[in-house]
């Protein structure tokens, strides 16, 4: 489970905090509004029940003969003009006038769109009338959801401006760290260069004094007066020096930054000139060299480019065995981009190991310095290529070059 960044607890605590706020907000918006449009519904209904009886108290405790017709006419006005959808008028159980919707009105049950309002009131011969007012609230649900929908949007809205909030500020806090983290690199990476600048000087300076010592070393060895044991001795301390000479010559090409020259190089011809130069070395192992290069001129600087094949080309030689083949692959493909390929038949690398071969001196062989195939990786990134490797223990080694470009002809 990804723990949430402490940068991050402020403005997620502070956009709960906000979502929290207005979720409780528009709730008691939308129970304010509840309460508002109930109050006004009893408050109308009941008023208008006020003038209804009224009207009928004043007919019926008159002095004259109630005019039934004329209470009906009265009652239809009023059901005409409000928003009362019947009125039933009931004395000793009987319906007296049913004025407007025939349907069935449950006694004391009110429902979202009916509300039903009940008046008792004598006549003048101290006869009971029951007064039934059934109301038709359809105008005022309408303004009743016009306001909730109006709520629910707000609250949509608020949701919106509240996650945008939060994106935004989490936003602003990755690009300060990212920005921390960029300049911690380029200072690391200024840190690394002069490193680096310091380790190449360090390793040519001692060049020099080997080979004062190799020097001196020789001359002990061709001097004929000097005993057979000191001679040998000083064969072996030559041969020391040029092993270390050769690795501080290693070290030099991996810890030297280049920028490429890019030139048109003829595949074919370049490459047959550099095969043909360890070949010797190939045929001496017993190890057979082949080539298949197509006939395409690409980009690539003439040194690195031979650095590369002569990297790849003594590691081959190097895990091989005696009757082992090795070869050397040049192909055009789609895009104007070929591929170099460089493989055997040797002893191919562990699936372990293989993640960690292009770090510099990270070698499974006693007789490598684990320098060759970083030394390829930093040319090939320098070149703007790309670099994979497949293989298999037992079975050997294919190392690809891919990206290369090609020169349109």
């Amino acid at each position: 489970m990804k723990v949430l960044s402490r940068k991050l607890i402020l403005p997620t605590v502070m956009t709960v905090g906000l979502f929290l706020f207005f979720s409780l907000w528009i709730m008691y918006g939308f129970i304010d509004v509840f309460n508002i449009h109930q109050k006004a519904h009893l408050h109308l209904s009941n008023s208008f029940a006020d003038i209804v009886e009224a009207s009928l108290i004043t007919e019926y405790r008159s002095e004259q003969e109630v005019n039934i017709n004329k209470v009906r006419d009265l009652l239809t006005l009023f059901v005409r003009i409000s928003p009362v959808s019947k009125i039933v008028l009931k004395s000793e159980g009987k319906n007296l006038i049913i004025i407007g919707e025939r349907r069935e009105i449950k006694e004391r049950i009110h429902n979202s769109r009916y509300y039903k309002v009940e008046r008792i009131f004598k006549t003048r011969n101290n006869e009971e009338v029951l007064l039934l007012i059934v109301f038709d609230l359809e105008s005022f649900s309408r303004e009743y959801q016009i306001s909730m929908n109006f709520l629910s949007t707000l609250f949509g809205v608020v949701c919106i401006v509240v996650l945008m909030f939060y994106l935004l500020w989490s936003t602003l806090v990755k690009i300060r760290d990212l920005n921390e983290r960029l300049l911690s690199e380029r200072q690391r990476s200024v840190y690394a260069d002069e490193l680096s600048l310091a380790a190449a000087g360090l390793a040519h300076e001692t060049k020099n004094p080997l080979g004062i010592i190799r020097g001196l070393a020789q001359n002990i060895a061709d001097d004929s007066s000097n005993s057979e044991k000191t001679r040998n001795m000083a064969r072996a301390i030559m041969e020391e020096t040029d092993v270390t000479t050769a690795r501080l010559g290693d070290f030099l090409s991996y810890a030297k930054f280049r920028s490429p020259e890019l030139d048109e190089v003829d595949g074919k011809a370049y490459i047959g000139r550099i095969v043909d130069l360890i070949r010797d070395d190939m045929k001496n192992a017993g190890v057979v060299l082949l080539t298949e290069v197509d006939q395409v001129k690409i980009l690539a600087d003439k040194d690195m480019l031979s650095q590369i094949l002569v990297n790849l080309l003594t590691n081959s030689l190097r895990y091989c065995h005696e009757g082992g083949v090795v070869k050397v692959e040049l192909k055009k493909k789609r895009g104007h981009v070929a591929e170099l390929l460089v493989s055997d038949d040797g002893e191919g690398i562990p699936e372990d190991i293989l993640p960690n071969i292009f770090k510099p001196y990270f070698t499974n062989s006693a007789s490598g310095y684990g320098i060759g195939l970083a030394i390829v990786k930093r040319i090939v990134e320098q070149s703007g290529w790309m670099i994979k490797v497949n293989s298999k223990v037992g079975k050997g080694t294919t190392v690809i070059i891919y990206n290369i470009q090609v020169v349109s002809s």
